[in-house]
């Protein structure tokens, strides 16, 4: 039986392991190789420190990733909807791999309003 996210080394193996099948995916890995030059030691540990306040309610996470990176981002890519769609099928399957349990559930959740979101705030950006 999996367990579910209960410490900050349950979020950081989340993380860690989602971004691991982002690098593998041939539509994603590119957005990070080869478009943006993100640091990933640095992105698994800001993201650490989102997903444990999203789940603990930490406040360790400061920052609004959306109009700093994305939408500049967007201004150079085309990230339309299909990205949102593998993006969260990916982080739904990491999820489920590796956990189960109600902060699992919650995970998977605020992962989907944050797809949700995202891709207004994207579509608003670019009308």
């Amino acid at each position: 039986m999996k367990m579910d996210i209960r410490t900050r080394e349950d979020v950081e193996l989340m993380v860690s392991s989602f971004y691991d099948n982002v690098m593998e995916d041939v539509m994603l890995a590119p957005i990070f190789i080869s478009t943006t030059g993100i640091d990933m030691i640095k992105l698994h540990s800001r993201m650490s420190d989102f997903w444990e306040d999203q789940l603990f309610g930490t406040s360790k996470y400061d920052g609004n990733p959306m109009m700093k990176v994305h939408i500049k981002l967007s201004e150079r890519i085309a990230i339309n909807g299909d990205l949102f769609d593998i993006w969260l099928n990916l982080f739904n399957s990491t999820v489920n791999s590796n956990f189960e349990g109600s902060r699992a559930s919650l995970a998977k959740e605020q992962a989907l309003n944050i797809a949700t979101i995202m891709r207004v705030k994207m579509r608003m950006a670019h009308a």
